[in-house]
């Protein structure tokens, strides 16, 4: 499941949009909680019948290109009105050094953004490979919002089990951040760091067996006096054929409690019940999640201008492996 934080994608689409992650500034705490059986085998190899082990398999000097695209309706049930927001984020993560125990070092770079609004405000379309800025009003409001997910970038650890840790921005970031308050205040360390989990499932801490599942519980606080405890619930399916491949499927289910503050602009935010649910794809030979799919629909109230709004949006992501740059 795509961290929580992307629920900031729709949300911010209202809001002038950010499609970046959350503010995790305050940090998080995730603990996975794994009910698979402990004494079986762990050869990837094995049958359905037998235990597997999963695990990340990092090789120094190692890219991994990814594609991530969102596609979100918003449904302004307020004001009777719609808007279309489309997001592909080109983006790869080089391997720098791998430890004895397979915990690698990595850098993850965002290469180009393509970012696309239709709505009541018109539709215009940004593509940061030629840098042609569109003539409409809305844009300048979005600009920077589109310009840290085009900068977007970091250092961090991540363990065979998928988990990542030291994050912070690259020297070049950071140096960009240093001049530009205006991106330095959307592109926060915790926000950066949310979109680096993004390209990682947590796999499970003991072999599993065919159905069983393993859970990841997180306790987030983002901006604005919004506090979130977030549950995934993953369940090994064992191997299928995918796209010409035999790949591990994990599908896995969402439960999320959000707590808003006082000072919290949204009066309602939750995801719909039953609604958020997503499958991984995951190479036992490669090592590496290659596909990945989720459908969210969250539910917001907020007041804008004095004026409630009602919102209703459902988001369909992907996650894929491309073929290495040429470059």
């Amino acid at each position: 499941m795509r961290q929580l934080s992307l629920l900031l994608i729709p949300l911010l689409a209202i809001t002038l949009l950010f499609g970046c992650g959350s503010d995790n500034d305050s940090g998080s705490n995730a603990v996975q909680q794994n009910t698979a059986s402990t004494d079986a085998q762990t050869d990837p190899a094995g049958t359905a019948e037998e235990a597997v082990a999963l695990r990340y398999r990092f090789e120094q000097g190692q890219r991994i290109d990814f594609l991530s695209q969102t596609r979100n309706a918003n449904n302004i049930i307020s004001v009777g009105q719609t808007t279309e927001t489309a997001i592909d984020i080109y983006c790869h993560v080089t391997i720098e050094t791998v430890e004895s125990d397979g915990t690698a070092t990595a850098t993850w770079i965002n290469d180009r953004v393509i970012f696309k609004v239709q709505g009541s405000g018109g539709t215009f379309k940004f593509d940061s490979a030629d840098g042609e800025e569109p003539d409409n009003p809305l844009w300048q409001m979005m600009k920077p919002m589109v310009r840290a997910m085009q900068n977007g970038q970091g250092n961090f650890r991540v363990s065979p089990l998928g988990v990542v840790s030291d994050f912070k921005p690259t020297k070049e970031l950071a140096a960009r951040l240093a001049k530009d308050q205006t991106m330095a205040a959307i592109a926060t360390s915790g926000q950066l760091e949310s979109v680096a989990k993004t390209l990682f499932a947590h796999l499970p801490e003991n072999p599993v067996k065919l159905n069983e599942t393993w859970n990841e519980v997180t306790d987030l606080e983002l901006q604005a006096g919004i506090k979130v405890e977030q549950e995934t619930i993953r369940t090994y399916l064992g191997e299928e054929r995918h796209d010409g491949k035999d790949l591990v499927r994990l599908d896995n289910t969402q439960r999320v409690i959000t707590e808003l503050g006082s000072d919290a602009i949204y009066k309602k935010l939750q995801y719909k019940a039953g609604a958020t649910r997503g499958t991984e794809w995951f190479d036992p030979k490669l090592g590496w999640v290659v596909e990945e799919t989720d459908t969210t629909v969250l539910e917001m109230e907020m007041e804008v201008n004095g004026t409630q709004v009602v919102v209703e949006t459902t988001s369909e992501t992907t996650l894929q492996l491309q073929s290495p740059s040429s470059e």
